[in-house]
Parts: structure tokens; C-alpha cells; sequence
């Protein structure tokens, strides 16, 4: 059986000078967002790090996880990495370890669980054989097909695994009034994204894996019917367990996404979560 889906947030504390905030306003905004749909039932805030943009993209996820996990009650927050709490060792060109524990050990019973991202059919495969679960990025046929192929060649079965990826939704009754804003910020966005790889025709830089044939990540903008109706359609398509919408495009306030991302959990996620278990 499918795990149950959940829905959330995903944050890169990204500002530009369209913003009109100063660094310290955006991460107290964004904390006071994050308890505010912590209240309204959130099910997951992620967090993704750079380094060294001038726009001060997430530099270091901890603190800020450390942060909101103070103020919220329900919400599980998410850096898509690798712990179990049992020991492991390690052998390197200067450092060696040897059954190292991890202490204090985890709240989360059997520690947070392993995500693998991947573009590319080896990197899906190498998600499989972690036996971990999985976060697709670029054409289906490259990456979330070879994934379940290689996790049923071995006798398990993908469906017991979660599936997660950043599918945006605005949830708005006027798109000409509320659009152009987050339209513009998303393409700063994939300007600086493209700035990353010479060959702007291959996601991510990996041959093959077009633009075209991706899974898609374009965002649903509409009311809470198309939102819900385009949010189903989908999760069933492609088997998606958890999805997080950014929540604040960079050069944006937090308070010009409080509107959406309300209508987001409060309307839109009960909905599609009643649908995808019904499927």
C-alpha cells in the first residue's frame, strides 16, 4: 500500500532587492509563515542549501530547522538527507572512523529516513539499491521508471516507498492580479539555475533529460477547484507520496504568499489527500 500523501512547503530564503526586506525581516517572516500553517495542519516544510549567491540563498539548514521545529507542533521538516542511527564507519584519505553512533539518538522512531535524489537512469538506480526513497528530477523514462524497475527486479515493491518533489501551486481567484509577481521571481530563478550549466537544452545538465520530457514542475495557478483538479491528476500520474510548493519566490514577502499558502493547506491539500487515498 502506498504511504499516505502529504503536502507542504519548501524554502530557500532567497531576497532580492525587490523584497524591500532586510535579511533578518524575511527569516522572522518566514518563521511566523511556517507557525501559521503549522496551525492550519501543514504536513512538511523542506529546506534546499547553497552557497555563495548574492540573493543569500540558504546557506546552512540546521539553525533554521533548529528554529521552526521551536515553534511548531506538527509539521516534519525535511533536509532530503541519510540517517538511520545505526553505526557506520569510514575510510578516507585523512580521516578514519570506525562504528560511529550518532548520540543523542533520533526523536523520530528509526531515525529520519533516507531520501536519494537523481537525473539520471544511474543515479535512480543507485536511490534503489540504498533502498531509499526517491526524489525525481528530470524525464520520467530516466529516472522514476529505472527506479521502480530495479526496486521490482529485487523483489520490493516501489509502492511501499515515498516519492517526493516541488510541484508549486498558487491558489488564487484573479491569476492577471497575482501571477505576474510570482511569475517574475520565478524567472530569476531559472535564470540563475541556467547560469549553472552550459547546455541549456539538458535538465540539469544530464543528455537526454529535456526540458520537454521532464516530470513536470510548472506551477498550477487558479482557484481552489483547478488547483485541486490539477494537483490529482498529478500525483496519481506519477505516484507522488509528498509535494511542497515554494512558498516564497526570491524577491518576494512572505506576507504576498500568506493568502495562497492558507487556501493552499486549509482548502486545496484536504481535498487532493481525500482523492489520491480514494484512487
Amino acid at each position: 500500500m502506498r504511504p499516505p500523501l502529504r503536502l507542504g512547503t519548501v524554502y530557500d530564503f532567497r531576497n532580492t532587492p525587490e523584497s524591500g526586506m532586510d535579511m533578518p525581516s524575511l527569516y522572522a517572516a518566514i518563521m511566523d509563515q511556517v507557525v501559521m500553517l503549522d496551525r492550519l495542519g501543514l504536513d512538511l516544510v523542506w529546506f534546499t542549501e547553497h552557497h555563495f549567491l548574492d540573493d543569500g540563498y540558504l546557506p546552512s539548514w540546521v539553525p533554521m530547522a533548529g528554529a521552526i521545529a521551536a515553534r511548531t507542533k506538527r509539521v516534519r521538516l525535511s533536509s532530503d538527507v541519510c540517517f538511520t542511527g545505526e553505526k557506520f564507519s569510514f575510510h578516507g584519505k585523512r580521516y578514519d572512523f570506525d562504528d560511529v553512533v550518532i548520540r543523542p539518538r533520533y526523536v523520530q522512531p528509526g531515525g529520519p529516513p533516507l531520501w536519494i535524489a537523481a537525473m539520471s537512469e544511474p543515479g535512480a538506480q543507485r536511490a534503489a539499491r540504498n533502498d531509499s526513497n526517491f526524489l525525481p528530477q528530470g524525464a520520467r523514462s530516466m529516472v522514476l521508471d529505472p527506479w521502480r524497475a530495479t526496486l521490482k527486479a529485487s523483489g520490493r515493491n516501489p509502492d511501499s516507498y515515498r516519492v517526493g518533489i516541488i510541484r508549486s501551486c498558487l491558489v488564487t481567484d484573479d491569476a492577471e492580479r497575482d501571477w505576474p509577481a510570482v511569475r517574475a521571481a520565478e524567472r530569476y530563478r531559472g535564470q540563475v539555475y541556467r547560469s549553472f550549466n552550459k547546455d541549456e537544452s539538458a535538465a540539469g545538465g544530464v543528455s537526454g533529460n529535456t526540458r520537454e520530457a521532464s516530470i513536470p514542475q510548472t506551477w498550477v495557478v487558479g482557484n481552489v477547484e483547478h488547483c485541486v483538479k490539477e494537483l490529482t491528476s498529478f500525483v496519481r500520474e506519477y505516484g507522488i507520496t509528498d509535494l511542497v510548493t515554494w512558498a516564497v519566490p526570491p524577491g518576494m514577502r512572505p506576507e504576498q504568499m500568506n493568502g495562497s499558502l492558507e487556501r493552499f493547506v486549509r482548502d486545496v491539500a484536504p481535498r487532493v489527500k481525500a482523492e489520491a487515498a480514494a484512487a
